[in-house]
């Protein structure tokens, strides 16, 4: 969106520019909605409390709106300092502090969500029953005031703001599949509150062929703007304006009576005549960040583009155009780090290119340093044999503070199938040259990549196990993720080149961008690869420390800044040390704010227990099958064989703090009222002995035995 603002901006047009991802989560936690969606919880609750059984639906829908109530209280309490927590400039680098008040946010999307039953709100997605990627089911999720948590928000908020604005044009950016239905929902909002709205981004890029034969996504927006928008949004503007011609713009994909019309051939940008991002106009305190971390481009497309299972790199490959990485002159980037940095008050920078080359980073940090531009950055590379520890060390003086490097394998045989272009020993050399200068690195790995055995997948925890030293750091971080194909990766285009011999896709999606699976002729199947990608993932857990910085890259590098002269501490996870010169009888417990007792009529334990085996199973069934595309048909005949659940009241105690929850007995809620911080574990023994009738001796020896229990999990505390 700046990058757009700037050059409309700078074409004479007065330009609002929202980010909606923003607004939205501030609005939606805050005491007052978290407080208005409990209460709708509490009411689907008791809708179900009065059923004389649940089926397996209705058990699944009880496990989720069930806990809810175990933590609420606390996160509606603490849900303004959480927010204030990730927006100070100290409490933000205190990370006890700041992973509590990241976990507070994160439930307090779990309360949200919830109320909207069964879509998922989280800080990085945002799941409907619905599919993304299929036209009917978007039109149907659009209109969703049960389960659609956007239709809401934007109707009390979004569209009274644009309504005031009266715009002439309403662009709106659709980068990522989680985004879809939310984006569509809005832009079908505002097309029927009377304004003109066009939406662009990379999905829609991705679907240029689908869209041709598609009409109901008209019914959302006028027109899509594929590739590049500037000159796109520009020439759009102007055709608005004078009431002209749609044909005349660039790049737009539009209805013209019965026909869908594709603009072509595509508009190519010239990355060295755009002007400088302006984020003016965007409400930085919104964001959960003590400091303004601001996203720019070097340049467009990739260097590489031969990864066989990567599809980022289409969206900058312009069809007809003969050059698919197009960098920005470095005089120009370091004339937009100087102006961004004075404006907005501002050292930290991640460059969101898709890959950063060596040379290109050679070029940029000599610039930097030249030109006394003392800024923190980070930026996604590959690992390549120039990464030499002089080149390092100028990167790490330039102010560079991690690389995100794509790992993928440790063995050489599927790091060549995959055209990545890595030798395993270099992988070693760079990581030991980037520790050695002080730059930490996000290593992303890949499990079942077609004809992948269990022994080359294991090859990469070696290659990670024999590198702990200089992977084991503070910043650094691993990660694992099961393949995954896009429709315009090369495994996706050449599946015989891969020995894959089936590609599942879901049938009623028209819009599909990603396969759901695939059968290859050897290696692991799917269900093989994810059991080797859990113990993988088990095995890292173990080894590595369980310290570090935050995870969001943007965290990550305030916090590397920030500690770049103090010591990291990590967070202290021990109990603290009691008193035990005291007998234990002369103690007094009591119960910490953050604890909840609460009664079922249902037994919630054993509802998440079933819940939990049944979608492992439905799960496995699915990778065994490869049937991903079929996935509704194996949950059916899983969901239909669970015998309906009755009646059976239970009591729970839960922790907010720890997000910790057990069953308890009616006689361990009648001990937990009895602790309110005056009465000693005898007196507590007396009462029990009495109200049980039991001997005292008898007494206290369950009771110690139950505050044991209690106190291990944080269930209570005592003086």
């Amino acid at each position: 969106m700046p990058v757009l603002t700037a050059f409309l901006r700078q074409n004479g047009y007065d330009v609002v520019q929202k980010d909606v991802n923003a607004e939205a989560f501030d609005k939606l936690l805050t005491k007052e909605n978290l407080e208005r969606m409990h209460k709708m919880i509490l009411g689907r609750l008791k809708e179900l409390d009065g059923k004389q059984r649940l089926s397996y639906a209705e058990q699944k829908k009880y496990e989720q709106l069930g806990k809810i109530p175990l933590f609420a209280p606390y996160i509606i309490r603490n849900i303004e300092k959480a927010k204030s927590v990730l927006r100070d400039k100290e409490e933000f680098y205190d990370l006890n502090k700041h992973n509590w008040g990241y976990d507070v946010v994160s439930r307090g999307l779990g309360i949200i969500s919830a109320a909207y039953y069964p879509t998922v709100l989280s800080s990085h997605n945002y799941g409907m029953r619905y599919s993304a990627f299929s036209t009917k089911q978007v039109m149907e999720a659009i209109q969703d005031k049960e389960e659609n948590i956007f239709l809401d928000f934007f109707e009390r908020y979004t569209i009274p703001e644009i309504m005031r604005e009266k715009p002439d044009l309403v662009g709106i950016s659709i980068a990522e599949g989680h985004q879809i239905i939310a984006g569509l929902t809005l832009a079908h909002l505002i097309k029927k509150a009377g304004f003109y709205v066009t939406i662009g981004g990379t999905i829609y890029t991705k679907l240029i062929a689908e869209m041709r034969n598609n009409k109901e996504l008209f019914s959302c927006a006028d027109s899509f703007i594929v590739y590049e928008g500037e000159h796109a949004l520009l020439a759009l503007a102007q055709q608005l304006e004078a009431n002209g011609d749609f044909s005349r713009v660039p790049n737009l994909i539009y209805r013209k009576g019965e026909q869908t019309c594709v603009n072509e051939p595509f508009f190519v940008e010239d990355v060295n005549s755009l002007p400088t991002p302006d984020f003016d106009g965007l409400s930085f305190e919104l964001y959960f960040s003590p400091e303004k971390v601001l996203p720019l481009s070097l340049s467009k497309g990739c260097y590489w583009r031969k990864c066989a299972f990567c599809e980022i790199h289409y969206s900058n490959t312009i069809t007809g155009y003969p050059c698919y990485y197009r960098p920005r002159r470095t005089e120009l980037v370091i004339e937009d780090i100087r102006r961004l940095s004075r404006k907005y008050d501002t050292r930290f920078f991640i460059f969101t290119d898709e890959t950063v080359s060596p040379e290109a980073m050679r070029t940029l940090s000599d610039s930097l340093i030249t030109n006394s531009l003392k800024i923190q950055w980070l930026c996604y590379a590959r690992f390549e044999e120039a990464l030499t520890p002089e080149l390092c060390q100028l990167i790490a003086k330039a102010g560079c503070r991690k690389l995100l490097l794509g790992l993928e394998s440790g063995c050489q045989r599927v790091l060549d199938l995959m055209e990545k272009g890595t030798r395993k020993e270099t992988v070693e050399v760079i990581l030991r040259n980037l520790y050695e200068a002080g730059v930490s690195f996000y290593l992303f790995c890949m499990v079942g990549f077609p004809t992948e055995t269990k022994e080359e997948a294991l090859e990469t925890l070696d290659l990670l196990l024999r590198n702990k030293e200089v992977i084991d750091t503070p910043g650094s971080f691993l990660e694992f993720v099961m393949i995954d194909f896009a429709n315009h990766c090369k495994v996706a285009q050449f599946p015989h080149l891969y020995e894959v011999t089936q590609i599942f896709r879901n049938e009623d999606d028209d819009l599909s961008i990603d396969a759901l699976g695939f059968q290859a002729e050897r290696g692991m199947n799917q269900l093989e690869a994810k059991e080797v990608l859990s113990n993988l993932i088990q095995d890292i857990d173990k080894v590595f420390s369980p310290w570090r910085f935050p995870g969001a890259e943007e965290y990550n590098l305030l916090y590397h800044f920030y500690y770049d002269t103090k010591p990291f501490i990590s967070p202290v996870l021990d109990r603290e040390v009691r008193n035990t010169e005291k007998s234990w009888f002369d103690h007094t417990p009591y119960i910490p704010d953050s604890i909840t007792i609460k009664s079922f009529r249902y037994n919630l334990e054993s509802i998440i227990e079933t819940v939990s085996t049944k979608e492992e199973e439905i799960e496995r069934i699915r990778l065994e099958k490869g049937w991903l595309s079929r996935g509704e048909e194996i949950r059916r005949d899983v969901e239909d064989k669970v015998a309906p659940l009755y009646p059976e009241k239970s009591y729970v105690v839960s922790n907010a703090e720890s997000n910790n929850m057990a069953l308890i007995q009616p006689s361990g809620k009648f001990l937990l009222a009895l602790c309110n911080g005056n009465r000693t574990f005898m007196d507590i023994a007396l009462r029990y002995s009495d109200a049980y009738r039991v001997a005292f001796e008898e007494a206290a020896r369950h009771c110690m035995s139950s505050f044991e229990r209690l106190l291990n999990e944080g269930f209570v505390n005592y003086k």
